[in-house]
């Protein structure tokens, strides 16, 4: 089950978190240009979560190895259907710029599409 708990971390300043009841597991995303986001034990604490993460280029720099590793899987599971990626809204071109305000807002969740 998958939920989007923005209202939960609604002062931190990203676009929202996602998190699986099933597996624990949450993504963050930092749609702005704002520094990095803090998060602390007030936020995670009352829905009974944890956070953790990892540095990319810290894995690029220990284990080139495993990072293209990673990377061939995501891959494939993204080329054998594996990966959902909703489309929230659709834009004719000459709508670009309403297109624009909707992804500075922050405020959608899925992919937009620009027909040209």
């Amino acid at each position: 089950m998958r939920r989007t708990m923005s209202t939960a971390v609604a002062n931190m300043p990203f676009a929202s978190v996602t998190y699986s009841t099933a597996g624990g597991c949450a993504l963050a995303r930092n749609s702005s240009n704002e520094g990095p986001w803090q998060i602390g034990p007030d936020q995670t604490y009352p829905l009974g979560l944890s956070v953790a993460g990892f540095s990319i280029l810290s894995l690029a720099a220990a284990d080139p190895q495993r990072l293209r590793d990673l990377a061939d899987r995501a891959f494939r599971t993204v080329t054998e259907g594996g990966v959902e990626l909703p489309v929230s809204a659709e834009f004719a071109l000459e709508d670009a710029a309403q297109a624009h305000r909707l992804i500075e807002s922050r405020t959608s969740t899925g992919k937009l599409l620009l027909r040209v």
